[in-house]
């Protein structure tokens, strides 16, 4: 299955995609999920260095979490950062969806079997030249998670409703290629999210129909999407 295809809608092991209320209206869950799937998205030209990164919302469907982890402050490579999990693409990955499968359970221990695939959304370069593509994921609220403890340190969980209430985000001016760009930041019981990992947290959030206030950073740097008003 190419990356850019539609990904599977339903898992069995997770249940039907979410009950509606009780007057038949669509769940933020159910929303996001529709959103997502219907995203014409930013394909970036490709780069010698790819990764994939999974955007993992759980099951509840008016107030999914998103499951995020914090790196160890001696990696190397963005060393005490809050990221999302995923990593490079490896030789026998055969898609980027594969990729942020494989490294998921590796670093966080969810099964690729546990995990439902959404679809993905823009693309992003980091800093480095490497191009990323984050996916949506759902998971069951009650999924097993184990940090491996060369790659995470914390795995944490942050309410979608916390990260779009009003005031919950801020912004911070940065200079790129001699433009002055604001970027989103989020903090949360101790933890900032920012960087990469805030950009595109910004985009999936615009993307899913829950963040139209969510500067666009990531238009700034790229252009639109296809598609995108």
């Amino acid at each position: 299955m190419a990356d850019s295809e539609k990904l599977s809608t339903f898992h069995p092991s997770l249940g039907p995609p979410g009950p509606e209320g009780a007057r038949g209206e669509i769940t933020v869950l159910e929303r996001a999920c529709q959103h997502v799937r219907r995203h014409v998205r930013r394909q970036l030209p490709s780069a010698a260095v790819q990764a994939g990164v999974l955007i993992v919302l759980t099951r509840q469907p008016e107030d999914p979490r998103i499951i995020l982890t914090r790196r160890p402050e001696q990696m190397r490579s963005y060393g005490g950062a809050v990221v999302f999990p995923g990593g490079k693409r490896a030789r026998g990955d055969a898609t980027l969806a594969a990729t942020a499968l494989r490294e998921t359970e590796e670093e966080i221990g969810i099964k690729a079997c546990d995990i439902e695939l959404v679809g993905a959304l823009d693309d992003i370069f980091s800093p480095r030249g490497v191009r990323i593509t984050p996916f949506m994921a759902v998971v069951a609220p009650q999924v097993r998670l184990a940090a491996n403890p060369d790659e995470v340190e914390t795995i944490f969980r942050v309410p979608l409703s916390e990260l779009t209430r009003p005031g919950a985000l801020a912004f911070e001016p940065f200079e790129l290629d001699q433009r002055e760009l604001k970027m989103p930041v989020w903090r949360y019981q101790g933890h900032t999210i920012w960087g990469l990992t805030a950009i595109m947290l910004a985009d999936f959030l615009n993307v899913a129909g829950q963040g139209h206030f969510v500067s666009g950073l990531s238009q700034a740097l790229y252009g639109p999407a296809p598609g995108a008003c």
